[in-house]
């Protein structure tokens, strides 16, 4: 997340963040490292608006691009306006006079004060303003409840998403041990005489494919994993030290 004031989401802004992103080393371990971006905040982003950074995400799979870098763009507290959806509210104090018998007054917007008219006292509108904030309190809740939903679907996906990476893994190192067992059966073959040399070649081809196979596997669910953490706020060296366990390749 970024925190910026609702001044730089009203005019617009440019900020410097720093990043802890997990990376691999040439020894196959897993660590972090920092990473320092400049971001243009654009003019209306909204709190809760994700903002898309092309190639600065975590390094592809062998020889793939990086992926992308999302944002979530969160307003600091202001002590004097209050968001809600697209709208900015103040409580504007005037006196009892100027409230009864109207007033011209300045107030203090993100860009500066503007002059404001308070209207003379009309009882009469009252009834229709409650109506008005009711209806506005029915969409803010709607509002609310299919961002809820959303996040559910969200959740629901990624965890499907994890749970297809683990049932690959597993067949992947099913077929792993089915290829080295095919090569000790293979040189077993070659010194009594029933297997070739070729033989031998694509026994070996076999078992260092499915290898490769299972190590990008492993490493394609433990960068989903990874991020996911990462997202949560809850990546932290104990987590990397884990991951760099689980992607060792297992003793033949």
């Amino acid at each position: 997340k970024v925190q910026i004031d609702l001044r730089d989401a009203y005019l617009g802004a440019r900020r410097t963040v720093s990043l802890r992103v997990p990376q691999m080393d040439a020894q196959g371990h897993v660590t972090l490292r920092e990473h320092t971006l400049d971001i243009t905040i654009p003019k209306g982003v909204r709190s809760g608006q994700h903002l898309r950074l092309a190639g600065q995400g975590g390094a592809g799979v062998g020889q793939g691009p990086a992926g992308d870098l999302y944002l979530e763009i969160e307003f600091a507290p202001d002590p004097v306006f209050r968001v809600e959806g697209r709208d900015v509210y103040l409580d504007l104090p005037v006196a009892p006079w100027e409230a009864a018998l109207g007033a011209s007054v300045t107030a203090p917007t993100p860009e500066g004060g503007v002059q404001l008219s308070v209207p003379l006292f009309t009882g009469g509108l009252r009834s229709a303003r409650q109506a008005v904030s009711v209806a506005l309190v029915d969409q803010a809740r709607a509002a609310l409840e299919e961002q809820r939903q959303q996040v559910i679907r969200q959740t629901r996906a990624a965890w499907m998403d994890l749970s297809t990476g683990r049932s690959r893994t597993a067949a992947l190192e099913s077929a792993l041990e089915a290829s080295r067992a095919r090569l000790d059966a293979t040189r077993v073959g070659l010194e009594a005489g029933d297997r070739t040399t070729l033989d031998l070649l694509d026994a070996e081809n076999d078992a260092a494919a499915a290898d490769l196979a299972l190590m990008a596997a492993r490493i394609r669910l433990m960068t989903r994993r990874l991020q996911l953490s990462a997202l949560a706020g809850e990546l932290d060296e104990p987590a990397l030290r884990h991951a760099d366990a689980l992607l060792r390749p297992p003793t033949p």
